[in-house]
């Protein structure tokens, strides 16, 4: 039994590690695929978006880098620091399921056995 807890704590912190950068990805290019983390990253009304090639306040000839952002209809937020908070959290999180599997797996060795007559 304590192998195949090994196996799926295991697998579970790859899929955590494997979800990085997917989010990474989806929410800088493919907002859509990151919409499940509406809830927790964004304010209530508000939706993951990406906006990129905006003109800067300070210098109308220039643009901005691609940022993810949380938006309404009234306000626009930045959420790259709430989406890396998760990435860092998932990282966290497979770290430790790996180092769970690790300590499953290790076997404890004892001396040899000796025999007094």
């Amino acid at each position: 039994m304590r192998k195949y807890g090994a196996t799926s704590t295991k697998w579970i912190g790859r899929l955590l590690l494997l979800a990085v950068p997917y989010i990474l990805v989806c929410g800088f290019f493919a907002p859509r695929g990151v919409q499940f983390l509406n809830e927790p990253i964004c304010d209530p009304g508000q939706h993951l978006d990406n906006r990129g090639a905006v003109p800067s306040d300070a210098n109308p000839d220039t643009t901005n880098s691609i940022e993810l952002t949380c938006k309404s209809d009234q306000l626009i937020v930045n959420a790259t620091g709430r989406i890396l908070t998760v990435c860092a959290v998932l990282v966290a999180a497979s770290l430790g399921f790996f180092l769970t599997s690790n300590r499953m797996t290790v076997r404890r060795i004892s001396g040899p056995q000796v025999h007094h007559t």
